[in-house]
């Protein structure tokens, strides 16, 4: 009889998997490639269609992880330790959907309606108009900017105080979570 084999385990459970993140990477690197190669063939209105599609699919479960996150810490929930560090983990995803709203800031002209409306009838005209205040597009980038960073802030800085109290055994890092 052999003795067993020792598993080795990370350090923590949140480190490890630079292999698979730099494969998840790559993916991600030639799915954007193929993207841009889509524009030229296909018509550049369907192809940014359904990146801005994409783009909020996976930003969902960023922003809801996110949402959750915060909703346990502002109800002071103590049973949350268990699934916190998943949603801590999916919400850190938020800063690269910074990078990904690129090419929604490049080409927002061809997605949106309301960025031309000479090109539509009157009352489509006049609801733009009336809409204008809210939905033009220095407001707009003004909106997803402070959005985005937000999201990323709140995300990095729940993740650094989960992280720094798993190390240090530092209570006061819950007050400042659930602040």
């Amino acid at each position: 009889m052999s003795a067993p084999k020792e598993i080795v385990l990370p350090r923590a459970p949140w480190e490890g998997g630079g292999r698979n993140m730099i494969a998840a990477a790559l993916v991600g690197v030639i799915g954007i490639v193929l993207w841009f190669v889509s524009m030229s063939f296909a018509t550049p209105e369907r192809a940014l269609y359904s990146w801005l599609w994409a783009f909020f699919f996976w930003l969902t479960p960023v922003v809801g992880a996110l949402g959750w996150l915060c909703s346990f810490h502002g109800a002071k929930a103590r049973w949350v330790i268990l699934p916190r560090r998943t949603l801590e983990l999916i919400s850190a995803a938020a800063p690269i959907f910074i990078l990904l709203f690129i090419p929604v800031l490049i080409w927002m002209r061809l997605v949106y309606p309301w960025m031309h409306p000479d090109s539509y009838d009157a009352e489509a005209q006049r609801l733009f108009a009336h809409r204008h205040v809210f939905m033009n597009q220095t407001l707009w980038i003004v909106r997803a900017a402070l959005y985005f960073f937000v999201f990323a802030f709140v995300a990095e800085r729940l993740l650094s105080l989960s992280t720094a109290q798993d190390r240090t055994d530092a209570r006061l890092n819950t007050a400042s979570m659930w602040r």
